[in-house]
This record gives structure tokens, C-alpha cells and sequence, in this order.
């Protein structure tokens, strides 16, 4: 009758056992830095140490992970900032962005910033898909084919 909760108690130790035993050995803890969407669909979550996720929707089996030292967060958080921001943009019509460096409290983020820029964050979501080798998955080159990610025809 207790054992779910025995061995997700378990379960909770092991992984902070894990993780402590990590920042001891001097690995730095991953935190997000910078989360891009795309209108269609795709996101791009960028961790600090420049590793990430690279995805489309809302199914953990279509995204596909890249190594650390893939970004440089200083050059791709400055080449974000460079994009005007859209006041009028919207989920859906533009692409969206946050800047974790941009977090006033932990339950503040910062601002959602708009733009419909198609060359910057493009590019971005090429080098994921590559360094997630997202091409070489069968359902990768489907979701690249099907719903190409980019700005939306139109809007």
C-alpha cells in the first residue's frame, strides 16, 4: 500500500545524491538561457553551457538533444537582443523569445519579445537541427518536411 511513495521517495534521494555528487566532481549545473518559438510549432531551449533540445509540439519523442559548446549563450543572447522586438507580435504570426538573463524573480520572467526576423533565429534552429542530427530520424526529416520550421506564409 506504500510502496509507490517508498520508492518515489527513493527516487527523489537518488537523483539529489546524483546531482550533488556531479557539482563535486565540478561539472556546473545546466540551467535554460534562452527558449525560442517558432509560429508553426518548432521551440529551441538553449542551456547555458550551450547544449539544448531542439523540437516540434508537445511530444518529448520529436525533439532531439545537441551537446554542450554547441551556442555561445554571450554571442546568441546579443544577436537576439539586436532583433527589434515587435510590440504587436504574437504567438502564431511571429517568432517568440525569452532571454533568461532577463528574469527579474524567479516567479517574474522577463519579457516575451516578438520578431519576424527571418534570418537570425532561422539560423539558430539549422544548427540545433543539425547538431541534433534531427535530418538522419525518420520522424525528424518528416516534421522538417511537413512543417518546416520558419515564419508562417502570409502573416
Amino acid at each position: 500500500m506504500y510502496r509507490p511513495r517508498f520508492f518515489l521517495g527513493l527516487a527523489v534521494v537518488m537523483a539529489q545524491v546524483l546531482l550533488f555528487q556531479g557539482l563535486a566532481h565540478g561539472e556546473k549545473k545546466r540551467s535554460r538561457a534562452i527558449s525560442i518559438h517558432t509560429p508553426n510549432g518548432w521551440y529551441l531551449n538553449i542551456e547555458s553551457d550551450g547544449s539544448g533540445r531542439v523540437g516540434y509540439g508537445s511530444s518529448g519523442p520529436d525533439s532531439w538533444g545537441f551537446k554542450a559548446g554547441t551556442f555561445d549563450i554571450e554571442k546568441v543572447t546579443n544577436d537576439l537582443k539586436a532583433l527589434t522586438n515587435d510590440e504587436k507580435g504574437r504567438m502564431g504570426s511571429h517568432f517568440l523569445y525569452f532571454l533568461e538573463s532577463e528574469r527579474q524573480a524567479p516567479d517574474k520572467p522577463g519579457p516575451a519579445r516578438y520578431s519576424r526576423d527571418n534570418t537570425v533565429i532561422p539560423a539558430l534552429l539549422e544548427k540545433a537541427i543539425e547538431a541534433g542530427q534531427v535530418k538522419k530520424s525518420d520522424r525528424g526529416a518528416l516534421l522538417l518536411k511537413e512543417y518546416p520550421p520558419g515564419l508562417k506564409k502570409g502573416k
